[in-house]
């Protein structure tokens, strides 16, 4: 796999990643146990990013390397489009 299609699916894991994040938080919210629900939403973002990245290193490390910056740079532009305008925070 050469670079561009690894960071291409690097970016996917993010989107995965994010999605499985604020379905975690969506349920935590509305559930007696909150830190339970994080608790186990952590735990399966974590082992599913991590076997697909595990997956992509078999295939060197120059893929993996893709997929990771393909992942960071989707995850920090997911969480710049998500940000709370400062204005819209209290401080009081």
């Amino acid at each position: 796999m050469t670079w561009f299609p690894a960071s291409l699916v690097g970016a996917a894991i993010a989107c995965l990643y994010c999605a499985g994040l604020w379905l975690a938080i969506g349920l935590a919210s509305r559930r007696a146990q909150p830190l339970l629900w994080f608790g186990l939403g952590s735990l399966l973002r974590l082992a599913v990013v991590g076997s697909i990245f595990l997956a992509l290193a078999r295939s060197g490390p120059e893929t993996a390397l893709a997929a990771l910056a393909g992942f960071a740079a989707a995850r920090g532009s997911i969480a710049y489009r998500m940000r709370i305008p400062q204005a819209a925070i209290s401080h009081g």
